[in-house]
């Protein structure tokens, strides 16, 4: 497609409202920067948020060859199913999608529909939407390719198996120039047992979620190694009451709560850093990544070494790339610079 392959890659997710926030230096070493969310209503694909054009033309001048890509949808944005049921919905959402292009002059679109025929999170599906999620990639590949200069367009895949089984992507994966995997998330808000969620490795016998894990399911699926973008966070997760007689500092204990509380790295790094939180850091080998543990919070999170080893991994399997959620997460203004020294490295 149009981008060189020998590239090696980083891109940010980055919500409307923190923009703002990118640095000269961090878009000069970015290949490209999903803006998050648009949102599909009445069958169109719309985009709010203060500012966006004058801060999207701010950014584009930090760095004339940033790729800005709108990404669409993202957890419980509904619209999907509806939109992509036959043609002429399809053709009404894609010329949307387009227009907005135009509007904005940006560089490509982002379908971040994460949940192909399963109702989760409020949203509507139907087990037409395997077949359809397919047709919709194919006709905006084929609008996109209308336009005189090259436009992107890609994916943000659930990492696991459910969304294997609910799309074709051996089929799918000829219209993208990549396929992000959104590895994070693999333990937190529905389950009270502490874990990682964001490990490159599998690390017990209960899941064998991990990132790695993933690239080998999409591989054995039909996506091409060289199209695979690895996802990292710039986030953890806590679980409260933790109890744990075993030694273990926390991992694999059960708590009193899910871990469904939402950190940024910076606050992250800030409890660590203050003797009034009391928490230890600790590294888990088998599974690569790294946590917290205080005697009752048990944090899961990527710090430096674990995103290092995750560019690491990236280059030496032949990945299309890396992406991160999200820029604004990082206070430190640290992570970007990591990851992207990392994934240079020879």
């Amino acid at each position: 497609m149009g981008i060189k392959m020998s590239e090696r890659r980083l891109i940010a997710y980055c919500s409307t409202a923190n923009l703002k926030q990118i640095t000269k230096e961090d878009a000069e070493r970015l290949h490209s920067i999903h803006v998050a969310f648009g949102v599909i209503q009445n069958g169109k694909i719309y985009i709010s948020g203060e500012n966006i054009f004058s801060e999207l033309k701010r950014v584009r001048r930090l760095n004339p060859n940033i790729r800005l890509v709108l990404s669409v949808g993202g957890w419980g944005a509904d619209g999907f199913s509806q939109a992509a049921s036959n043609y002429e919905t399809r053709r009404r959402l894609v010329q949307s999608g387009v227009e907005l292009i135009h509007t904005l002059d940006l560089d490509g679109i982002d379908i971040d529909w994460e949940y192909p025929c399963c109702e989760i999170a409020g949203i509507h599906a139907d087990a037409a939407d395997k077949e359809n999620y397919t047709l919709l990639l194919k006709q905006f590949r084929e609008a996109l390719d209308a336009f005189s200069s090259y436009k992107i367009l890609s994916i943000a895949a659930g990492a696991e198996s459910y969304f294997l089984e609910s799309t074709r992507m051996d089929q799918a994966e000829q219209y993208l120039d990549y396929v992000q995997l959104m590895t994070y998330d693999f333990r937190g808000s529905m389950r009270t047992l502490t874990g990682h969620h964001a490990n490159l490795c599998s690390y017990e016998d209960v899941s064998e979620a991990s990132a790695d894990r993933s690239v080998q399911i999409f591989c054995e699926a039909g996506v091409p190694r060289r199209k695979l973008v690895l996802g990292a966070a710039f986030y953890g997760r806590r679980w409260y009451g933790v109890k744990d007689s075993s030694e273990k500092h926390g991992l694999g204990c059960e708590a009193e709560s899910a871990g469904s509380t939402f950190l940024g790295y910076g606050q992250i790094e800030a409890m660590l850093n203050d003797f009034g939180h009391a928490y230890r850091k600790y590294h888990d080998e088998r599974a690569q990544a790294a946590w917290l543990y205080n005697g009752e919070s048990f944090i899961s999170y990527e710090d430096a070494h674990a995103l290092e080893l995750k560019a690491h991994y990236t280059r030496e399997n032949g990945l299309y790339g890396l992406m991160y959620w999200e820029y604004g997460l990082d206070e430190t203004h640290t992570l970007t610079k990591l990851l992207y020294d990392a994934i240079q490295e020879p």
